[in-house]
């Protein structure tokens, strides 16, 4: 993925399009648009591997539904 926004990490100002402040997502111009966003969850803060029935699928899950809902 990095190779796919790194033309546009060079010079982001020019192609930049929309960068809300204080999100972790943000869309450049390009043929076609590329959207980025980042977010984390950290063992012992977000989730522990010790809590009944946990699954790495469904962490997962989360992970993706929290990165998606910033586009």
């Amino acid at each position: 993925m990095l190779r796919a926004i790194a033309p546009y990490l060079d010079r982001p100002s020019a192609n930049l399009l929309v960068a809300a402040p204080d999100d972790d997502a943000a869309v450049w111009r390009g043929d076609p648009l590329v959207a980025a966003t980042t977010d984390t969850m950290v063992e012992e803060i977000d989730f522990r591997l010790e809590w009944p029935g946990f699954d790495f699928r469904k962490l997962g899950r989360r992970l993706l539904a929290i990165n998606l809902s910033d586009l």
